[in-house]
């Protein structure tokens, strides 16, 4: 299994998990044992299962897991905006192939030039783990 220690999750982002308890179903169970006796300082850890098919992250107690694509070339996506007026935003999703819908897996609903670099350092650790390629969505900056 690949396993990456990357910075703690900033302030104002949240990872996307489905349950209010922080669990994903698609975690394993190793998982969370490896990141319950290794991970002292709430790290977000990129993990991938290539055997199984599986990747996800994990940061504190929240986590997020996804199947990874099989047909095409599946992707991690940065997409951000910073309006002139309003709080922007940032979100950082898995496409298991062209065209799929984005599957979020963190965001920020605030744009930040330093959580930016935060996650563009999380896109390229994810595209390490994963094999994955990256793109970037700029949604731009209104006037």
């Amino acid at each position: 299994m690949k396993w990456v220690e990357y910075r703690p999750l900033p302030v104002q982002a949240r990872l996307n998990f489905p349950s209010p308890g922080g669990e994903h179903p698609l975690t394993r169970p190793s998982v969370r044992e490896r990141y319950r006796t290794s991970v002292a300082d709430r790290r977000l850890v990129a993990w991938c299962d290539e055997e199984a098919g599986l990747a996800g992250v994990r940061a504190g107690i929240d986590e997020v897991a996804w199947k990874l694509g099989t047909a095409g070339e599946p992707a991690v996506e940065l997409e951000f905006g910073r309006p002139a007026k309003g709080s922007g935003y940032i979100v950082l999703s898995y496409l298991s192939s062209p065209g799929a819908r984005p599957n979020a897996i963190v965001q920020a609903n605030r744009f930040d030039a330093g959580h930016l670099v935060w996650f563009e350092g999380l896109q390229a650790v994810l595209a390490e783990v994963t094999g994955a390629r990256t793109s970037v969505i700029d949604a731009g900056a209104d006037a």
